[in-house]
C-alpha cells in the first residue's frame, strides 16, 4: 500500500527469483477546496454555497447535482464531489434568518392601557449591539433602552407623554452587519 499527498510519477518493480518487471504510474492528486465551515444568511437574500473545487459530478445534502447551490434556510449542508476515482465530503453550517438585519419600527402607537400596541418596539433579529433613543419635539431624550425586547411605554417622568409626534434615533449592529447602522424617524402617539 502507497499512500501519497502529492501528484509524481512512480516506478513500481515487482520481483521474484527468475525476473523482475517494472512499470510506471503517474499519480494525480486531486485538489479540493474546503467549503466554509460556517455561513450566515443576512440581508433579506438567499445564501450560494459554491465549491470552488473541479469535479466530475457533485452531490449536495438537498439532492441537487450542481457545483453551487441557493439555501434560504439554517442547516447543515453537504456535498459529495467527485473526481475521477477520488471523491470528497465537506459540510457547512448556514446559520441566521433571511432578512436578519432588517429592522422595523411602526409609525405610531397607542399607549392606552388596553394591551393592543401599548408599546413602541423595534423588530428585529441579530443585534449585537443596540440602542433606542425617544426624543420630544423640543429635542429632549425621553426613553432610551439598549435592550430590544425592551419598549417605550409612552411615559415621561412617570407621566403619559402628550399625545403628538416624536423623534426616535436607533444604533444597532447585527451578526450579518458588523457596523454600526443608524436609523432615525418619527412616530406618532395615538390615544
Amino acid at each position: 500500500q502507497l499512500i501519497v499527498n502529492t501528484g509524481e510519477n512512480f516506478i513500481v518493480s515487482v520481483s521474484n527469483s527468475a525476473c523482475t518487471v517494472k512499470d510506471s504510474v503517474e499519480i494525480t492528486v486531486a485538489a479540493f477546496t474546503p467549503l466554509l465551515s460556517e455561513q450566515t444568511l443576512c440581508n433579506g437574500m438567499a445564501l450560494e454555497l459554491n465549491v470552488e473545487s473541479t469535479g466530475s459530478s457533485y452531490l449536495w445534502s438537498t439532492g441537487e447535482t450542481t457545483p453551487s447551490i441557493i439555501v434560504t434556510d439554517s442547516g447543515s449542508y453537504w456535498v459529495k464531489i467527485q473526481l475521477e476515482q477520488c471523491s470528497k465530503t465537506d459540510t457547512v453550517i448556514v446559520t441566521g434568518i433571511v432578512g436578519l438585519s432588517a429592522l422595523y419600527i411602526p409609525t405610531a402607537f397607542t399607549p392606552n392601557g388596553d394591551g393592543k400596541n401599548d408599546l413602541l418596539s423595534a423588530e428585529g433579529l441579530g443585534f449585537t449591539t443596540f440602542k433606542m433613543q425617544i426624543f420630544n419635539r423640543w429635542g429632549a431624550k425621553i426613553f432610551e433602552t439598549t435592550n430590544p425586547e425592551q419598549g417605550w411605554d409612552g411615559q415621561y417622568e412617570g407621566q403619559d407623554a402628550p399625545v403628538g409626534i416624536y423623534s426616535y434615533l436607533i444604533r444597532y449592529k447585527t451578526i450579518c452587519v458588523n457596523r454600526q447602522i443608524e436609523k432615525t424617524g418619527k412616530i406618532s402617539i395615538i390615544r
